[in-house]
């Protein structure tokens, strides 16, 4: 790291301080936004998804729960000022209770921006086929403990009609797993 030797540069303990300042700010940094995490696209895909679904759903409430009338007049007053060419216009007394409320306003920009993030990140996700992706993980999932049940089954060494049984009862299990739908007819015994 170069430092100036005539501004202080050359006096002990000066790089070190910088050296440290800078890691101070990267860590500061990582704290805030997070440290680089490895993750498969179509899973950061689909938790872009639903973390804005969040985003949107949260701003809603927090609009539906603001003054109507403060938020329409905000809307009114945006819109004037955008065609006046200005929106620095001095507030009038008569004006100053409605700016009490501006931050309605921003709500509602914030929303609307979160609402088309959440319609492009949605976008993104069926293009790269994220929702496919989690589908094929899943089914690889069943594969794999469909295997571990065939092989509990065989160290069971159950009787032939016990193993009918097993092949009536146990597809229709999977399927209830997997449409989670609640299990009803096999029940165990008490």
């Amino acid at each position: 790291m170069d430092v100036c030797w005539f501004h202080g540069g050359a006096k002990d303990g000066t790089k070190t301080r910088t050296v440290k300042r800078i890691q101070f700010g990267a860590e500061a940094m990582a704290a805030a936004y997070g440290a680089p995490h490895e993750v498969d696209p179509a899973d950061a895909l689909l938790q872009e998804l639903w973390r804005t679904n969040g985003h949107v759903l949260w701003l809603q409430e927090r609009l539906l729960t603001s003054d109507p009338d403060a938020f329409a007049y905000q809307l009114w007053r945006r819109a004037e000022e955008l065609s006046a060419g200005t929106t620095t216009q001095p507030v009038k007394p008569e004006e100053e209770a409605a700016y009490a409320d501006a931050y309605v306003a921003v709500w509602h920009k914030l929303y609307i921006e979160e609402r088309r993030h959440l319609v492009n990140a949605a976008r993104e996700a069926i293009r790269a086929d994220a929702t496919g992706a989690l589908a094929r993980l899943t089914e690889a999932q069943g594969i794999l403990f469909a295997g571990v049940l065939q092989q509990l089954i065989d160290k069971l060494e159950p009787s032939p009609a016990q193993r009918i049984v097993v092949g009536e009862v146990l597809p229709k299990l999977m399927q209830q797993l997997v449409t989670g739908s609640a299990i009803t007819d096999a029940e165990p015994e008490s």
